[in-house]
C-alpha cells in the first residue's frame, strides 16, 4: 500500500541578488525600444498615497478575466487600495492607468488557482512566486490560507477613461 504525498504551497522570492543585478537593467530596457519585445513584463511609475515617494519598478504582468493585473504581496501594493493612477510601459508603450487592489484572501485566491493551472507547477514558481511540492495543484483553501498568511494580492490596471 502507498500513501499519497500531500501538496504543499508557499510563497518564493527570487534570490535579492537577481533583484540587484536585473532590475536596473530591466528598468533601463523596457523604457527603450528593446521593451517592444517584452510583453509579460511592465515598467510601473506611481507616487506613494501618503507619501509622494516616486517608484518606478518592474512587474510581471498577467491577463486575469481579460484585464491586465499584477499579483504581487510587495509593500507597495497597499498604493492601490480603493484605485490609484500608475503609468504602466508595457511592451515598449506607455499606458496612463488605474491600479486597484483586491485583497480579497478568496477572490485573490480563485486568480491564483487558475494562474497556476494555466502556468504549471514550473510556470507558477517562476512567474507567480509560489512553490508547489507534491502531485497536485494546491486546493483553493490551500492558496486562501497562503493569502491571509503571506498577503498576496491582484492589482487590476484599467486604462483612464478619457
Amino acid at each position: 500500500m502507498t500513501t499519497q504525498e500531500a501538496t504543499t504551497v508557499e510563497r518564493v522570492y527570487p534570490p535579492k541578488l537577481m533583484f540587484m543585478v536585473a532590475n536596473p537593467i530591466m528598468k533601463w530596457m523596457l523604457s527603450t525600444r528593446l521593451g517592444k519585445r517584452v510583453n509579460d513584463l511592465a515598467l510601473l511609475q506611481f507616487k506613494g498615497r501618503k507619501t509622494g515617494t516616486d517608484y518606478k519598478l518592474v512587474s510581471a504582468i498577467h491577463q486575469v478575466d481579460g484585464r491586465a493585473a499584477l499579483l504581487t504581496n510587495s509593500g507597495w501594493r497597499h498604493n492601490f487600495a480603493g484605485g490609484h493612477p500608475v503609468t504602466a510601459t508595457i511592451g515598449g508603450e506607455k499606458f496612463e492607468m488605474v491600479g486597484t487592489l483586491q485583497a480579497q484572501p478568496e477572490a485573490v485566491a480563485r486568480v491564483y488557482a487558475e494562474k497556476i493551472k494555466e502556468l504549471g507547477q514550473t510556470g507558477a514558481s517562476r512567474r507567480l512566486g509560489v512553490k508547489i511540492d507534491g502531485p497536485d495543484e494546491p486546493t483553493l483553501e490551500q492558496l486562501t490560507d497562503l493569502t491571509r498568511d503571506v498577503g498576496l494580492s491582484v492589482i487590476y490596471l484599467d486604462p483612464v477613461a478619457d
